[in-house]
């Protein structure tokens, strides 16, 4: 993604909200002093040759079921193929999910869930599967990662902002692969799952990420027979007609703080009571250039554990234009709130919406609890925006699907089946 990059630690002192279960604490961190240390290793780490993108095997096929109406509104519940983990496996795949939309037409979208189920389509914790992403079209699916169930609990769009599918736009093979990537961590001790999470490379010292990800980076303490897992999704929405006047269809601009590595890496403690910050200053729409003023109406981060927040600034003129921050469950094997892990990024409706004109400087800044080394963790912030020049649907996690998708060969795949046939 184009714009300066800006690494390292501020000197600052600020307060970084920070949310726990659903209460935001307003302690202050503070943030290390630039350290010559600190910042030779981060620069040194991130110029290290990067492992390629894995060229990921076919899972197969997904399914949807008979469409639900309630009203003017449908549901459709859809799954992924299955996928056979052991403890402590990890399965990076790509699946060809069904679409849940009509042939032809166009929808408003009123929501989207996601969640990995068992073979007795019982919800799974994330003690037992780590969702470590999810990411395809954002014209078919908005992508996540552990967080997704934190979806289920999405307020709409104020009217007349709504999300729009055009449903030809999916009936592609291309929109609609999926890069699924999940980790059994069933069995893994509490001191390991660390390392397990982070998927450390292992021909490469002071890296980590999903391009890592191995079955040997998990040591489960409990091997057993494979279970199966399948990754589910529902959508809820309704036709537009023609008596939606006014609506204002969103779309997606995606922000990298790595400016497009995805994951970076944090080397060296810096002890308790600190915060890095990692920052990336660029125009609002280096990666998708308009011709005129828009609106932001909501931001909606991508964080790992040990995450405090992740912040887009005007930087001409200071404003805060909107903050993500990640929640973190409280309750053991709770699916939803399992105790530990992010289950949720909060969305940040921007209301009124931000209306900010091409070429604004903006500033990203990702913060992580500084005490604690950390590897492949990430600072990614989609924004939805609204009356766009030019189309953009850039989501984050765009980069990320846009590398895994060129590297796979979908020919000979043929069409996953749609929910239904009718039309709109």
């Amino acid at each position: 993604m184009a714009g300066r990059l800006a690494t390292g630690l501020l000197a600052l002192g600020l307060v970084a909200a920070y949310v726990s279960g659903e209460s935001v604490n307003t302690a202050p961190y503070v943030i290390s002093m630039d350290d010559a240390s600190v910042a030779a290793a981060d620069t040194a780490a991130s110029q290290v040759e990067y492992p390629p993108r894995p060229n990921l095997p076919f899972a197969g096929y997904g399914t949807c079921d008979e469409p639900q109406q309630h009203g003017e509104f449908t549901t459709v519940r859809c799954l992924g193929p299955e996928e056979q983990l052991k403890p402590g496996q990890t399965k990076n795949v790509m699946a060809l999910l069904a679409s849940p939309y009509p042939l032809n037409g166009s929808v408003v979208v009123i929501n989207q869930t996601a969640q990995i189920i068992n073979e007795t389509g019982n919800p799974v914790p994330l003690s037992e599967v780590y969702v470590h992403h999810y990411v395809s079209s954002t014209t078919f699916l908005l992508g996540s990662g552990a967080e997704l169930r934190g979806q289920m609990t999405r307020q709409p769009l104020e009217w007349p902002l709504a999300l729009v599918v055009d449903t030809q736009s999916v009936s592609g093979t291309k929109a609609r692969l999926t890069n699924i990537l999940l980790i059994s961590t069933a069995g893994i001790a509490p001191e390991d799952l660390a390392q397990c999470l982070e998927c450390p490379c292992k021909d490469i010292s002071n890296r980590g990420g999903f391009a890592c990800c191995r079955d040997e980076s998990c040591h489960s303490k409990t091997p057993g027979p494979p279970r199966t897992y399948r990754f589910e999704y529902n959508v809820t929405f309704r036709p537009l007609t023609s008596h939606d006047h006014g609506v204002q269809p969103v779309d997606f601009i995606g922000y990298d703080v790595t400016g497009g590595e995805i994951e970076y890496q944090i080397l060296q403690p810096m002890g308790l009571n600190t915060t890095h910050m990692k920052v990336l200053e660029m125009e609002v729409d280096a990666g998708c250039p308009q011709q005129s003023d828009f609106e932001i109406v909501r931001c909606t981060g991508h964080q790992h554990i040990g995450a405090r927040c992740i912040t887009l600034y005007n930087a001409e003129t200071k404003d805060t234009i909107c903050r993500s921050c990640p929640v973190l469950g409280t309750q053991e094997g709770q699916p939803g709130n399992e105790a530990g892990y992010v289950v949720k990024m909060t969305d940040d409706n921007v209301s009124p919406p931000y209306k900010i004109l091409p070429g604004t400087r903006v500033r990203l800044e990702s913060m992580y609890d500084g005490n604690t080394r950390r590897l492949g963790v990430m600072g990614l912030m989609s924004t939805w925006v609204a009356n766009l020049s030019v189309p953009c649907h850039r989501q984050f996690g765009y980069a990320m699907a846009s590398d895994v998708l060129a590297n796979f060969d979908a020919s000979g795949l043929g069409a996953a089946p749609f929910a239904m046939e009718s039309t709109i």
